[in-house]
């Protein structure tokens, strides 16, 4: 051959978006773009039988000074044709577990049943699993979550897709199969407060269910429409609200830095936070990716500090509104926190978490983590 094969390979939301930057310099041969698992076997034969991988569909490469992308793969439509994780090469699945207080049981794994999200968040990434909801099936999901009860002995499931109750006749027939199989879990999962409703968070609770995490984001109404969030302030307490009652745990997800951010919209978040019946917060730094809607507007509604995209984590400001700086992102950040969880109610409610099954070992993980959750350091 007259040319060299790939040896390192990048594939993910980084390359997908910004393929000019992640292909820039000497680290990387080869760049997948979008979904990459059809084209990473393609690209593996092809590489085997020391055939032409220039063709594929999906891929970017440098050649002769030029980036060179080849034309972009179809999602895949059937996300069962897809093998499950290779769970038995991980060596101990027991050092895998989410923040201390998002399991009830200390045997709990993730798993995603869909790829694609409908709405319109403006912060969102799509470059990779697109816009397009497509969903596994149930019998599918079931199959998996079979094999990490019975072979893995994992008795609660994060399902971590966008919104998980987003066709809730899935939900109901994924528990039927795993009822049918004497499978019985505790899980939690992801969702939008405009989604559900008092019936369905019912029924959540007595499939096993024990807590919803929700993306509020802000607590001022214009940011929320400028955003494209498609919820309001009232429509998360009345879910919340029904949450409490049916005895259902919630986390809100905030973010800092969105475009009109100023010091009295952060005020009303935080104040929004201590409104609504959450139970915890995941307060995040708004960022701008390439690729996304926002990432278009920067100019309009401040500055990019940063191009550095090791920096683009979530947890550094690298897009800077308008009137405020990162001094002010980062300290209003650890303000929110502090005010939200320094409260007696919430710090009862972990305390009583230390006093339940596995509590020590929470207790340790939490003080580990401690410089993190505050301080972002």
């Amino acid at each position: 051959s007259s040319y060299q094969y790939p040896r390192i390979i990048l594939g993910g939301c980084h390359v997908s978006s910004n393929v000019e930057d992640a292909l820039s310099g000497e680290n990387f041969d080869l760049g997948i773009l979008g979904e990459g698992e059809k084209t990473l076997v393609e690209l593996l034969n092809c590489i085997e039988n020391k055939e032409d991988y220039r063709q594929i569909d999906g891929i970017a490469f440098m050649q002769d000074g030029s980036l060179i992308k080849t034309k972009p793969r179809a999602l895949i439509e059937n996300l069962d044709e897809l093998p499950f994780p290779a769970y038995d090469l991980i060596h101990d699945m027991s050092i895998y577990y989410p923040q201390v207080h998002n399991y009830s049981n200390d045997a709990v794994w993730s798993v995603i049943t869909s790829r694609g999200c409908p709405n319109q968040c403006t912060f969102c990434d799509r470059s990779v699993f697109g816009q397009a909801l497509r969903q596994r099936s149930p019998e599918n999901v079931a199959s998996e979550i079979a094999l990490l009860y019975n072979k893995y002995n994992m008795k609660e499931i994060f399902f971590v897709d966008d919104t998980f109750t987003i066709n809730f006749d899935r939900v109901i027939k994924l528990f039927d199969i795993l009822s049918s199989q004497n499978i019985y879990i505790s899980w939690t999962c992801l969702s939008r407060v405009n989604v559900v409703s008092q019936e369905i968070i019912k029924t959540m609770k007595k499939l096993g269910c024990w807590k919803i995490m929700f993306g509020i984001e802000s607590g001022d109404l214009n940011i929320l429409k400028l955003i494209k969030k498609n919820i309001n302030l009232t429509q998360a307490h009345q879910v919340l609200k029904m949450c409490r009652k049916e005895g259902m745990r919630t986390s809100g997800f905030f973010m800092l830095g969105h475009p009109g951010e100023t010091l009295e919209t952060i005020e009303a978040s935080i104040k929004a936070s201590l409104d609504l019946p959450l139970s915890d917060i995941n307060v995040s730094i708004n960022t701008p990716f390439p690729g996304n809607e926002q990432y278009k507007q920067i100019d309009k509604y401040g500055i990019l500090a940063s191009t550095d995209w090791t920096q683009y984590t979530n947890w550094r400001p690298v897009f800077i509104p308008y009137g405020l700086s990162e001094e002010i992102l980062l300290k209003k950040r650890r303000e929110f926190m502090l005010r939200f969880y320094l409260r007696p109610q919430i710090i009862l409610y972990f305390f009583l978490q230390f006093l339940s099954f596995n509590g020590i070992k929470r207790a340790i993980r939490v003080l580990k983590a401690l410089p993190y959750f505050l301080f972002g350091k």
